[in-house]
C-alpha cells in the first residue's frame, strides 16, 4: 500500500465509475477538445463517456515535469478489461517515445551517471523509495529506439532491471539488443526467484534491493550466456541449439577478444576441445 505522501509525490489518483470527469470538464471545454486530449470517448450511439473509469490513475510527465498523458490501472478483477490503458496518441503524447518518471529521475541520473530501466510504474516508485531514484520505465511496451535515444542524451550507462521470470529475461535480452545499437554500457540487475523489483523489495527490504543494484550486476555478455545455457545441455540437440544461439549473439555483439572468451567458456561447459568450437564458429561466419 502506498502512503499519502507517495500518492501526492507521484500525483496518483482514482477515476470513478461514473462520468465525473466529463461532467466537470464540459463546463469549460468542448467534447472534441476532450476527445483530442484522450480524456473522453464516444460510443456507437454518439454518447460521450470518460476514457478512464474505476482505475488507479498515474499521470505521465515529460522531461520538464508537465503532464502529457495518463495510464490507468484496473482496480476491479474484471478479466474482460485490460489491466492498463494509456492515453491515446496525441500531439503531445506518444507512448513509444515516453519514459515514466524521467522528470524526477533526471537529477539522480546526472549525479550517478546511470539510469535504471524497469518494466512497471510501481517498480519505479518502489525503487525510488528504496534509494534508487534514477529509475524509469517504458509505457507497458518493449524499449524502443526513440526511448533509448532520449536516455542517450543524459547517460551512456543503463542498468536493466526487469522481472526475474522467463518473460522478464526475454524482455531484457531484447532491450540489450536495442541498447547496443546506440553503444550504451549495459549491465543487468537480475531479480532472483523470478520476482519483479516491487516484489523483491517487499520480500527482502530496501537495503537488499540497493545492494542488488550496486554490488550484484551482471555484464551483458554473462547475462546472455547464462540465458543460452540455462535451457540445458543434456543432449546433442540441446548443445547444437545453444551453440548456434551463442554464435549469433557473438557475431552481432562481441569483439574478437570477447568472442574468444565465450567460445572457451562454452567448450569447457560441454567438455570439448576449444579448437572444435572455434572451427564451428569460423564455419558459421562463412555460411
Amino acid at each position: 500500500m502506498l502512503s499519502k505522501q507517495v500518492l501526492n509525490q507521484y500525483h496518483i489518483g482514482y477515476a470513478p465509475t461514473r462520468n465525473e470527469l466529463l461532467s466537470n470538464l464540459k463546463e469549460n471545454f468542448q467534447e472534441f477538445e476532450m476527445i483530442e486530449a484522450g480524456l473522453i470517448q464516444r460510443n456507437e450511439l454518439g454518447e460521450y463517456f470518460d476514457a478512464f473509469r474505476d482505475r488507479i490513475m498515474i499521470p505521465i510527465h515529460n522531461e520538464q515535469g508537465k503532464v502529457i498523458g495518463f495510464s490507468g490501472r484496473l482496480l476491479s478483477n474484471d478479466k474482460n478489461q485490460p489491466k492498463y490503458i494509456n492515453t491515446q496518441t496525441s500531439k503531445i503524447f506518444n507512448k513509444s517515445d515516453t519514459l515514466y518518471n524521467l522528470d524526477q529521475a533526471l537529477p539522480f541520473i546526472n549525479q550517478r551517471k546511470r539510469v535504471v530501466l524497469m518494466e512497471g510504474f510501481f517498480d519505479v516508485i518502489q525503487a525510488s523509495l528504496a534509494g534508487v531514484e534514477e529509475s524509469v520505465c517504458t509505457m507497458g511496451t518493449e524499449l524502443t529506439l526513440d526511448q533509448a535515444s532520449k536516455l542517450k542524451k543524459y547517460t551512456d550507462h543503463i542498468v536493466v532491471c526487469y522481472d526475474g521470470d522467463s518473460a522478464g529475461k526475454k524482455a531484457t535480452y531484447r532491450a540489450i539488443s536495442a541498447l547496443e545499437k546506440l553503444n550504451f554500457k549495459v549491465e543487468i540487475a537480475l531479480m532472483p526467484e523470478g520476482l519483479d523489483p516491487d516484489e523483491y523489495i517487499e520480500k527482502y527490504s530496501k537495503s537488499h534491493f540497493r545492494n542488488q543494484l550496486n554490488q550484484h550486476l551482471l555484464d551483458k555478455f554473462d547475462f546472455v550466456y547464462q540465458m543460452i545455457i540455462e535451457k540445458g545441455l543434456e543432449t546433442p540437440s540441446d548443445i547444437e541449439v545453444a551453440k548456434t544461439n551463442l554464435f549469433k549473439f557473438l557475431v552481432d555483439s562481441a569483439s574478437k577478444t570477447i568472442t574468444q572468451i565465450y567460445l572457451q567458456k562454452f567448450s569447457e561447459e560441454i567438455n570439448l576441445p576449444f579448437e572444435i568450437i572455434d572451427a564451428d564458429y569460423k564455419k558459421f561466419l562463412v555460411e
